[in-house]
């Protein structure tokens, strides 16, 4: 009942805990265990240290006290999951407990190595089958969660990985790490270096690869994964050579390094807004620093200090230490180690920043529509000179001309508007450099999310609702923080999920050593079974990815959030880092459309057709009569953008009525007999286009009818 494990510290008991799921076998918890030094006094704004050891029984059956966070201030609620917003209370209660000697870990330890048949046996009963146990019975793969909340808030304690541990027969561990002033502050020198948080989270790795063979943990099969921010810290760590060796393979769930939200580049400046406010403004920054020190962390936590909107008052910096470089720098200079990545976005990611724009059921106006835009551009680059260009380009580009004065389209443009930008852009960036440098890549987009009142019902999948799936929250039905009506295909959905995330853990692939299988939750056959997700290719126009859940109705839209297929998202993909032009207030927005072109290949009719034609923002196909006139519409409104490197023979076209153009190298998902069935992008083109040989567009009604399936 309260086992005891040694390790290299002292002995800890846990407790043994029973699941509400008859094919989920007991897990032990081990909660509160410290692998750190507790960071006060002198050791505020100080890397961490090893923990002391201890003599007798420590017992680990209760969650130690969280970071300090303050939930009462301004939260970036763009930026938050969902289901943490819509439920503030519940939240509280697990941050209700805070100290700065918060930084424990909580470990889940599965208690058998076999699966539990998933098919009952002629009385109904499920039963253990040894000889078919194709899971690991010897030391077992560990998965350590990082939590997400914008670097301000949140905890490993509000995350039970109980059912993801006994249902993928790995070891779960869940960490806090200091967050917000006492996590990330930074003065840009010595005095306060910074990345605090990100160091505690190397030491969390540290010693779990010290001590997670005590559990009977692999220390050589340690996967990191996080959401949201969480995911963000698991690609700085990537970067960082203070992690070498402690991990081995990572999963970066709405998340990247290279989002404008991802790192501080203006760290000294929110230090000084919050040295004012507590009386602490000293000229030389180790005065500052020491003054700070001698505040108590309410004082400190409580103050409200807003960045501008899409960016972070205190989260991780470039130290040339701990994050030698600029992130997008490292990752295209190949300048991290080779893990295997696996990583992905939500279909609705930005849901969050279209939600107070919506008037009614009917959607956006067109005025909330033009003030979005130009908010967000305001917001994200600011400069000083000439950025009616760009927020013209993305307003032209971000509009559906076939169906302008649609309300509920307006809502859809903005929607992917955001979630391009923050989200989808950077992801699929990452996924690519890590791919050319030959690291194990697997990309995923999640559709589906529970049904619950927490959002409109005209919501897709938003930020951070993949989480309950991941912890298969369905299988165990409904909590404070998720009150969803879980149906079979939810806890079928997480199983699925489940199954991919621990395979991975466990070899590097998702797809092995455990074959998808869910007859024991519905006698429908499992739409992933035999699908083989395959590894992204950056040097090919196909790149394969999961799509996790129902896919939406609309083919354009299915194929909208991670083929890019349009010029919106191709211009989103060369201007999705603000953060480094926060470095560069000077450059005027003249000069950034200048190198938004220059990025575009001149020479790859993908992007020339993706900048220059296909504007209608969900990449719908259009037809001749709407290109024509787009394209007089663009020369008229944004000439620069085409008179800079469109060649004059790519804006001459054969006439081709009622039928639709089809950009070169693009695919999208087809809805077959089930969401799982894609079809495998065919050589040029998918369903009828024009054929021009110089331009990349094929007709041909005959050929491709079809597709080939997964």
């Amino acid at each position: 009942m309260f086992p005891v494990v040694s390790t290299n510290y002292g002995k800890l008991r846990g407790v043994r805990k029973e699941l509400n799921n008859e094919i989920l076998g007991p897990v032990v918890q081990y909660l509160g265990v410290p692998f750190a030094t507790p960071p006060v006094g002198e050791r505020r704004f100080q890397p961490p240290e090893a923990p002391a050891s201890w003599s007798d029984v420590r017992n680990a059956t209760q969650f130690a006290p969280v970071c300090p966070q303050n939930l009462h201030g301004m939260l970036p609620e763009v930026m938050l999951p969902v289901w943490f917003l819509s439920n503030l209370d519940d939240v509280a209660t697990y941050i209700q407990d805070q100290s700065e000697d918060c930084l424990y870990l909580n470990i889940y330890v599965p208690t058998e190595n076999g699966p539990i048949s998933k098919n009952p046996d002629d009385n109904g009963a499920f039963r253990g089958l040894g000889d078919e146990d194709i899971r690991d019975s010897g030391p077992k793969p560990v998965m350590m969660f990082v939590h997400g909340g914008s670097y301000m808030e949140g905890t490993g304690n509000m995350f039970e990985g109980s059912v993801l541990a006994s249902y993928g027969n790995v070891i779960v561990v869940t960490i806090n790490y200091r967050l917000g002033v006492l996590g990330f502050l930074s003065t840009g020198d010595m005095a306060a270096k910074g990345n605090y948080g990100l160091l505690d989270q190397i030491q969390a790795l540290r010693w779990l690869s010290e001590n997670i063979g005590h559990f009977g943990g692999d220390p050589m099969r340690i996967t990191v994964f996080g959401s949201g921010a969480g995911a963000s810290c698991v690609n700085l760590l990537i970067l960082s050579h203070h992690s070498e060796g402690l991990f081995q393979r990572a999963i970066a769930q709405s998340g990247t390094a290279i989002s404008s939200w991802s790192v501080n580049y203006q760290p000294a400046k929110y230090t000084r807004m919050l040295a004012k406010k507590v009386g602490c403004n000293f000229a030389e920054t180790v005065d500052m620093v020491e003054c700070l020190r001698g505040k108590s962390y309410r004082e400190l936590v409580d103050q409200d200090i807003q960045p501008t909107r899409y960016h972070i008052a205190f989260g991780p910096v470039v130290d040339g230490d701990v994050l030698p470089d600029d992130p997008e720098i490292l990752m295209e200079q190949g300048e991290f180690l080779n893990y295997d990545i696996l990583l992905g976005v939500n279909q609705g990611e930005g849901f969050k920043f279209v939600e107070s724009l919506v008037d009614n059921e009917d959607g956006v106006s067109a005025s909330y529509f033009d003030f979005a835009v130009s908010n967000f551009v305001d917001n994200l680059y600011g400069y000083p000179q000439g950025k009616d260009i760009l927020r013209e380009t993305i307003k032209f580009m971000y509009t559906d001309w076939a169906d302008r004065d649609n309300g509920e389209m307006r809502r859809k443009t903005l929607l992917a508007l955001f979630t391009d930008h923050q989200w989808v852009a950077p992801a699929i960036a990452t996924a690519r450099l890590h791919a050319e440098y030959q690291s194990p890549t697997y990309f995923y987009t999640f559709y589906h999310h529970c049904q619950s009142e927490m959002k409109a019902v005209w919501a897709d999948a938003a930020h951070g609702d993949e989480i309950p799936y991941v912890f298969g929250v369905p299988m165990i039905g409904v909590t404070e923080l998720f009150p969803c009506n879980f149906s079979k295909n939810d806890v079928m959905l997480s199983a699925v999920v489940m199954t991919y995330w621990t395979n991975f853990a466990k070899t590097g692939d998702p797809n092995k050593p455990v074959p998808q299988d869910t007859k024991f939750i519905h006698t429908k056959p499992n739409r992933f079974e035999e699908v083989a997700w395959s590894k992204f290719n950056s040097k090919e126009k196909v790149r394969e990815r999961r799509f996790l859940g129902e896919p939406p109705n609309s083919p354009q839209d299915r194929g909208r959030v991670i083929n890019g297929a349009g010029g919106a998202f191709n211009l989103l993909q060369a201007i999705h880092r603000p953060q480094r032009t926060e470095r560069r207030s000077n450059q005027t927005t003249t000069q950034m459309s200048q190198k938004i072109l220059e990025n575009l290949d001149r020479h790859n009719v993908e992007s020339v057709l993706a900048a220059c034609i296909s504007v209608r923002t969900l990449f719908d196909l259009l037809s001749f009569s709407s290109v024509v006139f787009l394209l007089q519409l663009w020369y008229l409104q944004i000439s620069v953008l085409c008179s800079v490197f469109l060649p004059p023979f790519l804006c001459v076209f054969t006439h081709c009525p009622n039928e639709s153009f089809t950009l070169y190298g693009q695919h999208k998902p087809l809805h077959i007999r089930t969401e799982l069935k894609q079809i495998r992008t065919r050589s040029l083109i998918q369903e009828q286009g024009c054929v021009r040989p110089d331009i990349g567009l094929r007709s041909d009604r005959k050929a491709h009818q079809h597709p080939v399936e997964i």
